[in-house]
C-alpha cells in the first residue's frame, strides 16, 4: 500500500497537499463523530420535545398492551369466540390433526342474550330515557329570603302589639317555619320543572349528537371485550336539522351548522392506557384514531389546531414515523371480517393517535400555550393535562384540558371488574374454559360420529385380492373378488362396527353449558330455554328462578347506570350550565337512574299483582274488586 493517498487538496500557495491513509482514516473518524453527536443532538432535542415525549410515552403504553401482557390478545381471542371461530393458530393445529373444525357457538349464545336484556331495558320504545336530573334537598335559604322572614315576623309582631294582642315566642318562631317552608317547597316545585327542563335539553343532545348508535355498538362490546368504551361529549361543528321554512310555497326543512356534543364508540382495540392506569382520568391515554382529509381541513382554522401542520401533513404526506407499529392489523381484519391494509392510490382518511396526558408546563411555549384555564402563567415546572392530536408524529392539535374538575370524555365499563386493572372481564374470557371444553368434546364427538356411521372393513390377506381391483371404495351390492389359492377357510372381507361415544360427549357438553350458566349467573330459562326442572314448571317457580339468576345481570345494568349513563350526562350538565345562555334550565341538580331501578320495580310489582289476584280469588274480595278491578290489576301485572 502507498505511504500517500493519490486524493489531495489545494494549499493556500496553489501547491497540492497529500495526506497518508491514517490522515484520512482519522479524519473520517471525527466526520463520523460528529455526524453521530449531530444525530444524538438531535434526537435529544426531540425526546425533549413534545412530540418525542408524547411519542415516547405512546409506546411505552404500546409494548405494554401488545407485547408485555396479553390484554390485546384477549380482545381479539374474545371477538373470535362470539363470532363462533377459532385463530388461525388454533384452526391450523385443528386441520394437522385431522379433526373435524365444529365450533359450538355458547360464548354467542351469551353475548346475546346479555345484549338483549340491555336493549330491552335502555332502548325500550316506551320510554323515552331511562334517567333524569333531580333538584339536590334544598337545606338552607338564600340571604334574602332569610331577611324577608324575619323582617315580615317583626311586622306581625308589631301590628300585634298595635291591637292589643300579645304574641309569644312560640307563635312568632312557628309563624317563622311556616314561611320558611312555604318558600321552601314554591323554590324546589321551580326548581323540579328547571330539572325537568334540563333532562329534556340534555336528552335532545345526546339524540342529535349520535348518542343511541354509539350506545348499540358499545354494548356489544361491554358483552364481548375487556371493556365498552363511549367518547363524548365531543363537541364538533355539524350540520343539523333545526326546524322547518317555507320556499316557493312549500315546506321544507331547514338545517344550519351547529357545534352540538356528539358520541363515539371506541374499539377497545384502539385505546391504549398508561400500564399503571385505573381510570381514564389517572394518567396517559391514548387512542388510535382515523381522521378524514376534509375534517382536517374544514377544522385547521379552528381553536387549538395547527394550521400550517395540518397543510404539511396533507400536502406533503406523512414522512415521519406513525408511531403505531399495528401488528396485530392482520389478526384484527380476520377477527372482524374486513380488510383494511388494501392498496390505493389516494386514501381519504389518514391515521392519526389523540393523546389526553399530563405534560410540563416547558413544553407548551412552543405551541403558543402561556396560560392555564383560568388565566394564570404556566409555570413550567407544573404538569398539566393536555389534549393532542398527531398525525404521522406531527402534532396537528393540542389544548389544555379544558374541563373544570379535569374529566376526560371517556367513559368506560366492562362485564366484571379486574381489581386493581384499567380493564374488565368479558363474557367470553369468563367461560372460556368451558367454551373450550364444548368444543373439545363436540369435536370429538363428530370425529367419532364419523367413524361409527358405517363398519370399517378388514381384509386379512391382500395378497388374495387381484391386482386392479380398488379396495377403498365401498358401495351397496359391491362384489368383493378374491382368490384361494392356499384353501383358506378365512373369509375374504371381515367388517367391523365402531363404538358411538356420542352420549358421553353429549353429557360433557351439556355439563359444561350448566356450568357457564353459573359462572355468568344467566341460567338458560332466563332467556327462552324450556329446559327448566323442578320449581320451573310453575309460573311462580318460574318467576322465582328469574328473579334470583337476574342478580348479577342487574349488578352488571347498575354499574352501566353508574359509569356511562351518570359520568355522561353529568358532563352535559356541567356544559349547559357553563354555556348554555337560558337560566330557566340551570340549577344544583344531581343525576337519578331510573333503568335497572325500574327494572326491579317492575319485577316486584308484577310478583305482587299476581299474589294479589290469588289471594283475592274467592267470592267476598270478588264482590269489593269486581271484574272491571281484577282486569285492571291482571293488565297492568302483564304490562310489567
Amino acid at each position: 500500500m502507498h505511504e500517500a493517498s493519490q486524493i489531495g487538496r489545494y494549499g493556500s500557495n496553489g501547491i497540492t497537499q497529500f495526506a497518508s491513509n491514517s490522515d484520512i482514516e482519522k479524519y473520517e473518524d471525527n466526520l463520523e463523530a460528529e455526524e453521530e453527536a449531530l444525530e444524538e443532538q438531535e434526537r435529544e432535542r426531540y425526546l425533549n420535545s413534545l412530540e418525542g415525549y408524547l411519542a415516547t410515552e405512546f409506546e411505552d403504553a404500546r409494548m405494554w398492551k401488545e407485547g408485555e401482557s396479553d390484554i390485546q390478545d384477549t380482545i381479539i381471542d374474545s371477538l373470535n369466540r362470539r363470532n363462533g371461530k377459532y385463530s388461525s393458530e388454533k384452526l391450523g393445529k385443528i386441520k394437522q390433526a385431522g379433526s373435524s373444525d365444529v365450533f359450538i357457538g355458547v360464548t354467542g349464545i351469551k353475548c346475546r342474550a346479555f345484549e338483549s336484556w340491555v336493549h330491552d331495558i335502555y332502548t325500550n320504545a316506551k320510554r323515552k330515557r331511562t334517567w333524569s336530573l333531580k333538584p339536590t334537598p334544598i337545606v338552607d335559604l338564600p340571604k334574602k329570603d332569610q331577611t324577608r322572614i324575619a323582617s315580615t315576623v317583626m311586622e306581625k309582631y308589631e301590628q300585634a302589639l298595635q291591637s292589643g294582642v300579645e304574641m309569644t315566642e312560640a307563635q312568632a318562631y312557628d309563624m317563622a317555619s311556616q314561611m320558611r317552608t312555604e318558600i321552601i317547597t314554591a323554590e324546589y316545585k321551580e326548581a323540579h320543572k328547571k330539572a325537568d327542563r334540563m333532562s329534556r335539553i340534555i336528552h335532545d343532545q345526546m339524540i342529535e349528537g349520535d348518542w343511541i348508535k354509539a350506545f348499540d355498538a358499545a354494548i356489544m362490546d361491554l358483552s364481548s371485550s375487556k371493556a365498552c368504551i363511549i367518547k363524548g361529549p365531543i363537541f364538533r361543528k355539524r350540520r343539523i336539522k333545526v326546524g322547518f321554512e317555507k320556499k316557493g310555497g312549500v315546506t321544507k326543512p331547514k338545517y344550519e351548522d351547529e357545534i352540538i356534543p356528539t358520541f363515539e364508540r371506541v374499539s377497545p382495540l384502539d385505546l391504549f392506557p398508561g400500564r399503571s392506569c385505573e381510570n381514564v382520568n389517572d394518567g396517559f391515554i391514548g387512542e388510535r384514531m382515523v381522521l378524514s382529509r376534509h375534517s382536517l381541513l374544514a377544522n385547521k382554522d379552528e381553536d387549538g389546531y395547527i394550521k400550517h401542520n395540518i397543510e404539511n401533513v396533507l400536502i406533503n404526506g406523512i414522512t415521519g414515523t406513525n408511531m403505531y407499529t399495528d401488528s396485530y392489523r392482520t389478526e384484527r381484519d380476520e377477527a372482524e371480517n374486513k380488510d383494511t391494509d388494501y392498496p390505493t392510490a389516494m386514501k381519504s382518511t389518514v391515521e392519526a393517535i389523540e393523546y389526553w396526558c399530563f405534560v410540563p408546563g416547558s413544553m407548551l411555549a412552543e405551541y403558543g400555550i402561556t396560560e392555564d384555564a383560568e388565566g394564570n402563567e404556566i409555570d413550567p415546572l407544573m404538569d398539566y393535562d393536555i389534549n393532542a392530536i398527531t398525525v404521522g408524529g406531527t402534532i396537528v392539535f393540542v389544548k389544555l384540558n379544558d374541563h373544570p374538575e379535569q374529566k376526560r370524555p371517556y367513559s368506560v365499563y366492562g362485564y366484571c371488574k379486574e381489581i386493581g386493572s384499567f380493564w374488565y372481564k368479558s363474557i367470553p374470557e369468563l367461560i372460556k374454559s368451558e367454551q373450550d371444553i364444548t368444543n373439545a368434546a363436540a369435536r370429538a364427538m363428530v370425529n367419532n360420529l364419523g367413524i361409527a356411521s358405517g363398519p370399517q372393513v378388514i381384509i386379512p390377506d391382500t395378497n388374495r385380492i387381484p391386482t386392479g381391483q380398488d379396495i377403498s371404495s365401498m358401495y351397496p351390492w359391491k362384489i368383493w373378488q378374491g382368490t384361494n389359492m392356499g384353501n383358506t377357510t378365512a373369509p375374504l372381507v371381515d367388517f367391523f362396527q365402531p363404538d358411538s361415544r356420542s352420549g358421553e360427549m353429549l353429557g360433557v357438553i351439556n355439563q359444561s353449558m350448566r356450568i357457564a350458566d353459573l359462572t355468568l349467573e344467566m341460567p338458560a330459562y332466563s332467556y327462552g330455554s324450556d329446559k327448566v326442572a323442578g320449581a320451573g314448571r310453575t309460573s311462580s317457580g318460574l318467576a322465582m328462578l328469574m328473579g334470583n339468576s337476574n342478580k348479577g345481570l342487574k349488578r352488571v345494568l347498575l354499574g352501566l347506570d353508574r359509569y356511562i349513563f351518570q359520568n355522561i350526562v353529568e358532563k352535559l350538565y356541567d356544559w349547559n350550565m357553563m354555556n348554555n345562555e337560558d337560566d330557566d334550565i340551570k340549577g344544583d341538580m344531581m343525576f337519578m337512574s331510573d333503568g335497572i331501578i325500574s327494572l326491579i320495580m317492575k319485577e316486584e310489582l308484577s310478583q305482587r299483582r299476581l299474589s294479589l289476584l290469588q289471594v283475592t280469588n274467592n267470592e267476598f274480595d270478588q264482590k269489593i274488586l269486581g271484574l272491571d278491578g281484577r282486569a285492571k290489576i291482571l293488565a297492568d301485572a302483564m304490562e310489567s
